[in-house]
């Protein structure tokens, strides 16, 4: 690497983690009541739909997010519910989020990996587990979670756990129209085996997101620190890191290969 490129990418990191501690900062107003509270608009899902589905969920649960503004429902669920949250966030999120302790219910604990024990208390819903799209910054070395370098891959990585705990999932995805920040809720009931079909339509959300909101894909691409993503970012390299990903766990690779295959993967 060249001692430009070394240089631009020192500068995408301090972007990176500006853009990461401003957003937290406003999760933090929300939180403390100093911003509104976003508006949760789903047709076919409210926020009380959302705590009616987790209370009656005889499965494991997780919540998967991709928006800073999310935190807001540790508030507004992890109390009512009285059930544990497990907040899989990085490093630097865990450390920001000891610091507003005082913000936040008891029942949330902000971990940057996950551990056996956690997998196990997820699967038999004695906990929830909420994973937020900057846990990938933090180089887990967890083998639930390959670290790659796009939101979309992220997906992945939920859905291989979601799969395997065998979880209901709540995508939960935010734009930003105006002045106002919509809060688009899913719910894909438990009990998939197919990790892909369960990213495809998480995906499908996050692209939606995407169109929405293009300033996303920038920082998207600069969660990850230690995985460049190209400037010429396109169908090709897209491609290659599906491929890469479906070597990286056996259990998926026939049905990433089959749709790349099919041309459902750009």
């Amino acid at each position: 690497m060249t001692t430009s490129e070394t240089g631009d990418a020192e500068a995408r990191r301090e972007h990176a983690r500006v853009l990461r501690i401003r957003n937290w900062s406003t999760a933090v107003d929300i939180m403390a009541g100093r911003k509104p509270r976003p508006t949760v608009c789903f047709p076919a899902m409210t926020l009380e739909a959302m705590r009616r589905g987790i209370a009656s969920s005889p499965s494991g649960l997780m919540i998967v997010s991709a928006h800073f503004s999310t935190y807001f429902l540790l508030l507004d669920l992890a109390t009512p519910l009285g059930l544990p949250f497990l907040v899989l966030t990085s490093q630097e999120g865990v450390a920001f989020w000891r610091e507003n302790r005082g913000l936040i219910p008891d029942a949330v604990q902000f971990v940057s990996a996950l551990t056996p024990r956690d997998l196990r208390n997820c699967r038999q819903k004695r906990c929830i587990l909420f994973c937020m799209a900057d846990y990938a910054a933090s180089g887990l070395a967890n083998a639930y979670a390959p670290l790659l370098g796009r939101l979309r891959y992220l997906t992945i990585a939920w859905a291989k756990i979601a799969t395997r705990l065998e979880c209901d999932v709540f995508p939960v995805i935010a734009h930003h129209v105006d002045e106002r920040l919509d809060v688009l809720v899913d719910h894909v009931p438990g009990g998939q085996h197919d990790a892909y079909a369960l990213a495809t339509r998480v995906i499908r959300r996050l692209d939606a997101f995407m169109k929405l909101d293009p300033d996303a894909w920038e920082l998207a691409s600069l969660l990850i620190e230690s995985y460049p993503v190209p400037d010429d970012y396109g169908a090709e390299p897209a491609r290659r890191e599906m491929l890469h990903l479906a070597q990286s766990d056996i259990g998926i690779r026939s049905a990433l290969r089959s749709a790349l295959a099919h041309g459902e993967v750009v």
